[in-house]
């Protein structure tokens, strides 16, 4: 009974004898064993091969990531114009502005009717809101031996009708005029109501509207017109002008 399981034993102990060293003798020979690329031949190993986001850009050379990544090709042509936008809704209205200011030069003027109001010159106003009026002007009275002893220089302001006079200025006069004497004389300031350029009133609002503004011009007193008449102005006339200032 005894020999059976000795001769068991000494079998098995044989069998794990050959089997270590057979695990020796293959470990041995597979450390043994290193696989270079001179040992795969090209074409042979396939995507299926590389395992899955095991290389990076570092491990392929440019030509390789330049054509993973694209290249930008060339702009192409313009497209077509596209339809116009809707029109935008109309913006709120603007104050009205004020025509500020005008001016003109009036020239000269021969032979001037004695003992009357003589227009030389006429200058268009527009009044697009309530306002004053800030007028100026100059010129002179050349009295040219025509026997005037006195002369005068003011502005109006007149409906746009030329009917009737609204406001004035102050009077600019001169007396004791010689026989060839050259008066200069300038006017202006805040129109005044009324039509009397000697009796100054309250200042004048304007109304919108279109209006005239004139300069006027006088000779009188003395033998004025008997012989000669005088005239206005004296190297070049003179100038007239006036400027919107608000109510």
């Amino acid at each position: 009974m005894r020999s059976i399981p000795r001769r068991l034993l000494r079998r098995h102990s044989t069998a794990v004898a050959y089997l270590a060293l057979f695990a020796a003798l293959g470990g041995s020979a597979y450390a043994a064993v290193i696989v270079t690329g001179k040992n795969i031949k090209d074409g042979t190993v396939t995507g299926r091969d590389v395992k899955n986001s095991s290389l990076g850009k570092n491990k392929l050379s440019a030509t390789a990531v330049s054509s993973l990544t694209g290249q930008r090709g060339p702009a192409g042509a313009q497209g077509p114009k596209g339809d116009p936008g809707q029109q935008g809704p109309q913006g709120p209205k603007g104050d009205t502005g004020l025509n500020v200011a005008g001016t003109r030069q009036v020239p000269n003027q021969n032979d001037l009717a004695c003992d009357q109001d003589v227009v030389v010159g006429t200058l268009p106003v527009s009044v697009p809101a309530s306002s004053r009026i800030w007028t100026h002007a100059h010129g002179a009275i050349a009295n040219r031996n025509s026997g005037a002893t006195e002369a005068g220089l003011w502005l109006r302001l007149r409906d746009a009708g030329d009917t009737e006079t609204l406001a004035v200025s102050v009077a600019s006069s001169v007396g004791g005029l010689a026989a060839w004497t050259v008066s200069p004389l300038q006017t202006g300031g805040l129109m005044l109501e009324g039509d009397n350029p000697a009796a100054p009133a309250n200042p004048y609002t304007a109304a919108p509207g279109s209006y005239l503004l004139q300069l006027v011009v006088t000779s009188q007193s003395g033998t004025c017109g008997q012989t000669n008449k005088p005239s206005f102005g004296w190297n070049q006339g003179g100038v007239m002008g006036f400027q919107l200032v608000g109510p």
